[in-house]
């Protein structure tokens, strides 16, 4: 079996005095199914059903190394709400080290952090749109090319480096989830393309400047310094 946990979920407000009473959380292939419940948790009691708490939820009933998951609170008449967004349990972590954290992300792009219920969360989650599993592999994507383009970043960079992916990752969020509103200039899209297009000037200049010997710079020519100076002309000997 394997082990899979679900963070800062929260069940919708209820506004008719009835509470909340367990998760079903259930698993499938895909994310649009077909899903099969893995346990039922219990919800603890609390005091008021227009404001649920954020909950916290682990199984060590999954059996699928990539599957997708979500969760479907009931209530105590069986009554269910609908089902949360499917997340995909995957290593969508980035190798890059210096590269922008979701939270980090979710703090640039506050407004885009609402959950299903309207709740601006100020980081991406299970319940916001995109998720935070779409979110992490978007910032592996973006890491991955932004590096691509120079053989090594010199630890002076790194800070240039996170920011045009965070930027970047912020383009490709507005334009994947929120295409209407890009076409209608009433996105931020444009803003985040000007803040990088300069950062990803300050990169490459950052990155030419520290470049080592033998080391490629952004445009991909080899730097070498001879030993010696070059020998201008022929050489004479008398």
């Amino acid at each position: 079996m394997i082990v899979v946990t679900f963070e800062d979920y929260v069940p919708p407000p209820r506004y008719d005095g009835i509470k909340w009473t367990q998760a079903r959380i259930q698993e499938a292939p895909a994310s649009t199914g077909a899903w099969t419940q893995l346990e039922v948790k219990a919800i603890p009691d609390y005091p008021d059903p227009t404001t649920p708490p954020t909950l916290n939820f682990t199984t060590e009933l999954a059996t699928l190394e990539e599957g997708w998951y979500r969760i479907v609170f009931v209530d105590a008449t069986s009554d269910t709400a609908q089902p949360t967004n499917p997340v995909h349990n995957a290593d969508d972590t980035t190798d890059v080290a210096f590269a922008p954290t979701v939270d980090q992300l979710g703090s640039l792009m506050r407004t885009r952090t609402k959950d299903s219920h309207g709740n601006e969360r100020g980081t991406f989650t299970a319940e916001t749109r995109p998720t935070r599993a779409a979110v992490e592999h978007i910032i592996q994507g973006v890491a991955d090319d932004v590096i691509s383009k120079h053989d090594q970043i010199d630890p002076a960079c790194q800070e240039s480096a996170r920011e045009s992916i965070k930027l970047k990752a912020a383009m490709e969020i507005e334009l994947s989830y929120f295409p209407e509103q890009v076409a209608t200039g009433r996105s931020p899209f444009e803003q985040y393309k000007e803040l990088y297009d300069d950062a990803i000037l300050s990169l490459a200049s950052c990155v030419s400047f520290h470049v080592a010997e033998g080391a490629s710079s952004p445009l991909g020519v080899a730097y070498h310094f001879p030993e010696k100076p070059p020998i201008i002309g022929l050489e004479t000997k008398m």
